[in-house]
């Protein structure tokens, strides 16, 4: 039973922390971020610094770090007094019970750093209050402190200034660092706070409160996603972790060793068959591999890196499967557990939603069962919206005697309709099912040089390396109907907003785009068709 509630409950972990429907990254409920004074940490093998943002309102507070050319003709105390004090009164960096000596390296006014929380002006769910975006004052004193360090302490103490009877002088929100490594998201400095050094691998230090950690803290996660024309099985894992798996060995090779590593995985992994579907071993129609670190946020997509630090990278890899239709089973089997870890987080999403769970070093079985009610395959529908005038003439039926463009509430049912077969058209993956299905949408002398710029709208690249898909249309606006001469068709201008929607590596990235076009429209046969489309404007959109 304890085995089954903690199931549970690391499984709801998974759900809190790694799924939000809705949003792209992680979000931070704290305000933290939002206080009047701002701390970063950096753990750095042979010294710590502590980089400060000071509001004006609290400099009182840290009056030992004003610079000497703003309180000239005033009276001091040396430096070394003022931060000897500021060692033991301010912001006490204690290593295995030893108070560090701060050296003020930097004390200057600057504007404060833009740390607004993608939540201001919404009401924090937990507090039922609204949350704050940036302090108010723009300016502050900024300051950067070292601590040098003499050995490597397992334990580092960090504690705010507080008054004798125990009260807080002041609101700090911090961060701290371990090389590139964010060892806890925007949290209050509130009280004495002890770290945990992996001197070894930064990932895994950690302050003692729980409460004081990152949302990415996983070293391997897995995630599957079952779509109607695709499955992919996508891994996140460290450098070392993902060479490990592979057997790919850095030192064999002189030069750098990220792009080499790319091209090795790439192999590797086109040539896994540990994935089944139905029972049928499958070998990936496409793999990417990206390299992400992990910020604030969620996970960051990197094209320039640090080969000098790699601590804080992850490696993202994307086998896709392109499939006719749902699976009723797939499995797979994964090898690698570090030595450090005894479980793996488990993501799989189908289109009833996200199931959190994990896998075991002795139940390692990555598993799908098809359990979906509805089965229904996404299938295009013709568009028969009628203009003009019809007669009934008896023995011929129903037929058009007078052609005319169609009307405003005409065109924009049509543009509609013809939209969604679009959307719907590219669910398909392979290149040839997708211009086959387009090909019944499409009436052009060029029809792939119209399907690569409705591509530019229906499917774009996202910002974790995905392809975007259109979700919903909305405040589509219908301008200037034209009828093309010569044919049954039109031509019209369409404006509207497109919200975009990829899952990508456990994040849900929800992109809206206000768009601009222009569009020909041909009946032919008693069904419409794109003839020409060109995307004039594209733009982010609120």
């Amino acid at each position: 039973m304890k085995q089954l509630f903690s199931l549970f409950f690391k499984s709801l972990l998974v759900l809190v922390i790694f799924i939000s429907p809705g949003k792209a990254d992680w979000l931070n409920y704290t305000g933290a971020e939002s206080a009047p004074n701002i701390a970063r940490i950096d753990i750095h093998d042979k010294k710590i610094v502590l980089k400060l943002e000071i509001s004006f309102n609290d400099i009182k507070v840290f009056k030992e770090l004003v610079p000497v050319e703003w309180t000239k003709g005033i009276q001091r105390p040396s430096m070394q007094a003022r931060m000897d004090y500021f060692s033991n009164n301010g912001i006490q960096i204690i290593a295995d019970g030893k108070v560090l000596a701060a050296q003020l390296t930097v004390a200057e006014g600057r504007s404060r750093t833009e740390l607004k929380s993608k939540n201001a002006g919404k009401l924090n769910p937990y507090t039922n209050k609204i949350i704050k975006g940036t302090a108010d004052d723009k300016n502050i004193l900024y300051a950067e402190i070292t601590y040098t360090l003499d050995n490597k302490p397992p334990n580092i103490e960090i504690v705010p200034p507080t008054y004798n009877h125990g009260g807080l002088k002041a609101t700090i929100g911090f961060v701290t660092y371990h090389n590139s490594v964010p060892i806890n998201d925007y949290r209050f400095l509130s009280k004495p706070s002890t770290l945990e050094v992996d001197w070894l691998d930064p990932w895994f230090t950690k302050f003692k409160n729980k409460n004081l950690s990152r949302h990415h803290k996983y070293p391997l996660m897995l995630y599957l996603y079952v779509e109607p024309r695709v499955v992919r099985f996508e891994s996140l894992m460290r450098i070392d972790d993902i060479s490990k798996l592979t057997q790919y060995d850095a030192l064999e090779t002189k030069t750098k060793k990220l792009p080499q590593l790319k091209t090795h995985l790439q192999t590797y992994f086109e040539n896994d068959k540990k994935l089944h579907i139905d029972e049928r071993v499958a070998l990936a129609d496409v793999v990417k591999i990206n390299y992400f670190t992990v910020g604030l946020t969620g996970l960051e997509l990197l094209d320039n890196i640090d080969e000098n630090d790699t601590s804080a990278l992850l490696v993202g890899v994307s086998q896709q499967y392109y499939i006719e239709s749902l699976p009723n089973h797939i499995r797979s089997e994964w090898l690698y557990f570090n030595n450090k870890i005894d479980s793996i987080p488990l993501v799989a999403t189908d289109p009833a939603g996200p199931f959190p769970s994990f896998i075991y070093q002795d139940s390692s079985t990555v598993t799908w069962t098809n359990y979906i009610q509805d089965k229904t395959e996404p299938v295009l529908n013709p568009v028969k919206v009628k203009t003009g005038m019809y007669l009934d003439i008896p023995l011929i039926g129903n037929t058009k005697i007078i052609t005319e463009a169609p009307n405003e509430q005409q065109s924009k049912q049509i543009i509609e309709q013809v939209f969604e077969n679009v959307r719907i058209a590219f669910i398909e993956k392979r290149a040839k099912r997708l211009s086959a299905e387009l090909s019944k949408i499409l009436s052009s002398s060029n029809n792939d040089l119209v399907s690569s710029a409705l591509a530019k709208l229906f499917a774009p690249p996202m910002v974790r390396g995905g392809i975007g898909a259109i979700e919903a249309f909305d405040d589509i606006k219908i301008d200037n109907i034209i009828e093309l001469e010569g044919s049954q068709g039109f031509n019209t201008s369409v404006s509207g907003n497109a919200t975009l929607f990829a899952q990508h590596w456990g994040h849900s990235d929800r992109l809206k785009q206000r768009f601009q076009l222009s569009v020909d429209i041909l009946e032919k046969e008693g069904q419409w068709f794109i003839t020409d489309f060109t995307l004039l404007d594209l733009k982010a959109s609120k």
